[in-house]
């Protein structure tokens, strides 16, 4: 019986010492294969700082090759797998199955700072692993699966569902350094979840594209939204800016496929055009009402995440924050007045106007500052949903 086999290929290209001719060669720095003795893929593949190779893929063998898993057995007929090979590629250093009793397929990768794996994929199976969801359960015959694992390999950190009641199939996925996990691919859905959508409905044809952002935690949607014409639309893949845009690429053979700015406004023909689309994704203000001036009455504030200006109506206009920052206002010296703050989540910073810049807590943290002492003057805090922690400094 004709299968398949993974492999995967190192290459180095190799320079001459300073002083000799410029030649350089290409060598084969590592290659192998990956599988066990059924059909085995791989889609796609992320490089860590370490130089671990991390592979995601799906495999229809009872033998696939594991190593420390968070599965260690084939859950059906067709599971994922994440493996991850040592630097030379001579070991493995984990691999698992992902998948439940029905048909699970493997997609996309991307790696987070903390060398957790963020992977997606779509799923058949009605018990497919989850883990602190947004979405607990099937939403219909396939849907989209998230999900995280630690960096051993050996625990989920969240994996949840995402779909309606058709046929939906995550392909490309993202991390943010704020933590949220940006994920694209195609839906057959009419009632896919939406959340703070630029395309609230289902443009219509045979597929439409998708684009959502996961909370750090995977437990909630940051924003969700259908992306296509009245056409067949697919999404394949999915890059994040260092502003927090993400930039988007698949298919479409829709006439009608959402346009901005275009370099190429109309179909140019045949029997697909591809697309390249980038969504930005703003909360426009936040809105704080405390006493900015120490008169005893509460003030109206906006904080505009896009500028960074805090409009403090009557009292004060500045500008302090950027795009991806928290707002964290609260009396922290203890003058009875509010201070204007920013927690930047990728960096841990609590930034206090006039009064302090403090390091404390990381991405995927909450932010929960107050005053814990009774003192009168606030105190930099956070919540850690992973593992339940309150951390208060002072």
């Amino acid at each position: 019986m004709k299968r398949s086999l993974v492999f995967i290929i190192a290459i180095l290209a190799a320079g001459t010492y300073p002083g000799m001719l410029r030649a350089q060669t290409l060598e084969l720095d590592y290659s192998t294969y990956l599988g066990g003795s059924g059909s085995d893929y791989g889609r796609e593949i992320s490089v860590g700082t370490d130089g671990r190779a991390y592979v995601i893929g799906d495999t229809a063998s009872l033998d696939f090759p594991t190593e420390n898993p968070y599965q260690a057995g084939s859950g059906g007929s067709w599971d994922a797998f994440v493996s991850a090979l040592s630097s030379t590629g001579s070991a493995l250093f984990y691999s698992t199955y992902l998948g439940g009793s029905g048909y699970d397929r493997g997609y996309g990768i991307s790696l987070g700072t903390d060398r957790k794996a963020y992977v997606t994929g779509y799923t058949s199976s009605l018990d497919f692993p989850t883990e602190n969801p947004y979405q607990a359960g099937s939403g219909g015959n396939r849907d989209i699966f998230v999900s995280a694992l630690s960096s051993t390999g050996s625990a989920l950190f969240y994996s949840t569902y995402q779909g309606g009641s058709g046929e939906d199939e995550g392909y490309g996925i993202s991390l943010g350094t704020d933590g949220r996990a940006y994920v694209t691919g195609r839906t057959l859905s009419s009632d896919f979840p939406t959340e703070n959508p630029y395309q609230a409905e289902y443009g219509g044809g045979s597929l439409d594209a998708f684009v959502s952002a996961l909370t750090s935690t995977g437990s909630a949607l940051s924003y969700s939204t259908y992306l296509g014409g009245s056409g067949e639309d697919n999404a394949f893949g999915i890059s994040l800016g260092t502003d927090g845009r993400a930039f988007v690429t698949g298919e479409t053979d829709s006439s009608d496929f959402p346009t901005k700015n275009p370099y190429q406004a109309g179909y140019g023909g045949g029997t697909r055009d591809a697309f390249v689309s980038v969504l930005s994704f703003t909360k426009t203000t936040d809105r704080w009402i405390y006493d900015y001036d120490g008169d005893g009455t509460s003030d109206i504030a906006i904080f505009r995440s896009a500028s960074g200006l805090w409009a403090v109506r009557s009292v004060t206009r500045v500008y302090f924050g950027a795009l991806t920052d928290e707002t964290v206002p609260g009396d922290y010296d203890g003058d009875r007045t509010t201070d204007i703050g920013v927690f930047r989540p990728s960096s841990g910073l609590w930034a206090l106007r006039s009064v302090s810049r403090i390091y404390f807590g990381g991405p995927a943290d909450e932010t929960v500052p107050g005053d814990y002492d009774g003192s009168g003057t606030w105190s930099v805090g956070i919540f850690r949903p992973t593992s339940g922690l309150w951390a208060i400094r002072g």
